[in-house]
């Protein structure tokens, strides 16, 4: 029988999961960023295993009264920010340049454009102002992470579904992590997975 593979960025982010997480010796590191996960996702995935993908770990919101800080969110559509051309005002999007190999958005279950829209990026937001460029980027988006992008674009090439699920650690473009709410974050993102593994 074929399992759910079930990937968390980092060691950190396991860490404080595996305190929440069913069955946690199941869990698989994705690596950090989208190229590590993108290739641990797919890694893992030609094993042969597996016949769903997981992503579960931390985002910052971009909009705390819609998203807050210790919440989660189940993602289905994934839209990438940061490969392209160019640097803040100037940027474009793969999309925008007419370059890309993948679509513009990942929509990852049926039905997903009306599921809120998760940006995976490339670095971080540092600034208000950095998430206001990728807002007007992608209007739906609500929050960002730096792994979801990757991990759809491998188990997408195995045609298996994938499901992100993040909960809100930040508000992006805040780097003072003493506001942060990792591991509130990390218990409401593993409640929302033992009811989808249920």
């Amino acid at each position: 029988m074929k399992q759910t593979l079930v990937l968390v960025p980092t060691e950190m982010e396991m860490r404080t999961a595996f305190r929440y997480l069913p069955n946690p010796e199941r869990v698989q590191l994705s690596g950090f960023g989208p190229v590590s996960s993108a290739i641990a996702t797919a890694m893992h995935l030609g094993t042969g295993k597996y016949d769903r993908v997981v992503l579960l770990g931390i985002a910052g919101t971009y909009d705390n009264s819609q998203l807050p800080v210790g919440s989660a969110c189940t993602f289905e559509r994934v839209a990438c920010y940061g490969i392209g051309a160019g640097e803040g005002d100037d940027f474009q999007t793969a999309h925008e340049l007419k370059f890309e190999t993948e679509p513009p958005f990942f929509d990852l279950q049926a039905g997903g454009q009306a599921e809120p829209l998760l940006v995976t990026v490339t670095s971080a937001a540092a600034s208000r102002v950095e998430v206001q460029r990728r807002r007007h980027k992608f209007e739906q988006a609500v929050a960002e992470d730096m792994e979801a992008w990757g991990v759809a674009a491998a188990a997408c090439r195995f045609e298996l579904p994938v499901t992100v699920i993040r909960g809100i650690s930040n508000i992006a473009g805040d780097r003072d992590h003493g506001r942060w709410e990792i591991e509130p974050a990390l218990r409401a993102a593993s409640e929302l997975l033992k009811t989808l593994l249920d």
